[in-house]
């Protein structure tokens, strides 16, 4: 039996609260970050593996080529055609996600982290290549497709799990049939190993090292009046990804005059997030008017860079016109952009599109390249662990800032930038604050690396072709 697309539609939200009820009652999904969506979509794909199991095959039909769903997603030159062409039903969700990325994208923001912010930058997408050269070397090696060993690269890891379902139509599409399924284990692989990894390995260098904060003597601020520079937006957060930005300081500090307002640590229930949306009123239109005209003129960019030849995923052109767009209204000093409000809107995109894909995975899928899976991951933590160890805390400075921003590097060169955060949150609670560290760790994470790892990703595409 095949069910119809339209009731991965429906079940969204119901998915997304049971996966909040599930990390609420299961303490280690917590303590490893796992974000809310997956949780509850692997759940739900648990269930379809047991009622297939046991019952009989039971399948999701995916797509979907209604065209007042597609028309936003396509060129009029696309969405004209006869038969109307079909998309993945949660492709105008993981595009608007995508694009929010882009519109917080901001110049403004990542300068503020001088040299060491882009130096974080660059060893980060140094990795991604180097992840990919593993997985893919390593696949071939095992005699599996390459594209597996893509999808264990920085597809999943450097990527995560909105990256791995936002590029698995390229793979499907270049005859990797199982892309969602592999690329979505391989990420959740990723998450649990960042979680675990990153603390011990930066603890490790400070303790071996004898290395303090910069300011010796100085007592390590207590964990209720410190905020990080970049805390998860609390959708994002629940979701798995994005920060907001604001300012490194005590909790008696001034709130800044920008419209970047601190977010609540603590991740909100996804209908809290809905009605915080809707709360806002003519502001949350005017955002969302400004989100859905990027997506269509992304549509326009990214048709014109497939017809050049050029693979690149649907998102990216948006996701280039949301950059553009943010930039130039922090060029001109426009205040028409919001970053919560951006960040608020991309979190119940990110989270609807990632309930779901997860939902609509076919685990018995994964039965024939377990093994091979396993063998890439294994090696890709080894890598990261290494890299983290050797190159990125002797490039970043080899002293207490470099420690911490290597332990937040494991944490999103193997899973999600939440894991980053909670990470090094521990260590400056117990260590002392590294302000620089959390200040280009969470900008790289949170949007920097989306944009050059996407890149990345589609010139070993284009290369693989």
């Amino acid at each position: 039996m095949t069910l119809s697309a339209w009731w991965l539609l429906l079940i969204a939200i119901p998915v997304l609260l049971l996966g909040e009820q599930l990390v609420q009652r299961i303490p280690a999904l917590s303590r490893v970050d796992m974000p809310v969506p997956v949780v509850g979509g692997f759940a739900v794909a648990l269930m379809l593996v047991t009622t297939n199991v046991l019952f009989g095959a039971i399948t999701w039909q995916t797509s979907v080529n209604a065209r007042w769903w597609t028309w936003l997603t396509s060129t009029e030159i696309e969405w004209l055609r006869s038969p109307a062409p079909s998309i993945p039903i949660y492709l105008p969700l993981s595009t608007a996600f995508f694009t929010c990325v882009g519109l917080n994208a901001s110049w403004s923001v990542a300068r503020r982290g001088s040299w060491m912010l882009l130096i974080l930058l660059a060893l980060a997408t140094v990795l991604a290549t180097m992840q990919n050269v593993v997985g893919v070397a390593l696949a071939r090696s095992l005699d599996v497709s390459p594209y597996l060993g893509l999808l264990c690269g920085s597809v999943t890891l450097t990527g995560g799990p909105s990256t791995a379902i936002g590029f698995s139509e390229m793979f499907e599409q270049a005859g990797f049939k199982d892309a969602a399924v592999v690329g979505t284990a391989a990420a959740m692989f990723g998450i649990v190993a960042g979680s675990l990894l990153g603390g011990p390995l930066g603890g490790l260098l400070i303790r071996r090292r004898g290395l303090m904060p910069l300011s010796a003597g100085v007592e390590p601020m207590p964990r209720e009046a410190r905020v990080p520079i970049l805390q998860p937006a609390p959708a994002l957060a629940m979701a798995g990804v994005g920060a907001v930005p604001m300012n490194y300081r005590a909790a008696s500090a001034p709130q800044p005059a920008h419209d970047e307002s601190p977010a609540d640590p603590v991740p909100r229930a996804f209908l809290n997030q809905l009605r915080a949306l809707i709360d806002l009123g003519v502001v949350a239109l005017i955002h969302v008017a400004v989100l859905l005209a990027c997506i269509k003129l992304g549509a326009w960019v990214g048709f014109g860079l497939r017809s050049a030849g050029a693979t690149f995923p649907v998102y990216m052109g948006a996701m280039l016109v949301g950059i553009t767009l943010r930039n130039v209204l922090d060029a001109t000093g426009s205040k028409l952009l919001n970053t919560s409000v951006i960040n608020l809107i991309g979190s119940i995109a990110l989270a609807l599109f990632l309930a779901m894909a997860m939902s609509s995975l076919n685990l018995l899928q994964l039965k024939s390249l377990a093994t091979p899976m396993l063998v890439i991951l294994i090696a890709q933590v080894a890598l990261m662990l290494a890299f983290a160890w050797f190159v990125t805390f002797n490039v970043m400075g080899r002293d207490y800032e470099a420690a911490v921003a290597s332990a937040g590097h494991v944490g999103f060169g193997l899973g999600i930038t939440p894991n980053a955060v909670a990470t090094m949150d521990v260590l400056t609670a117990k260590f002392g604050p590294a302000p620089r560290a959390f200040l280009c760790v969470t900008i790289v994470g949170a949007f920097l690396i989306d944009f050059t790892n996407a890149l990345t990703v589609t010139v070993w595409m284009n290369f693989l072709k």
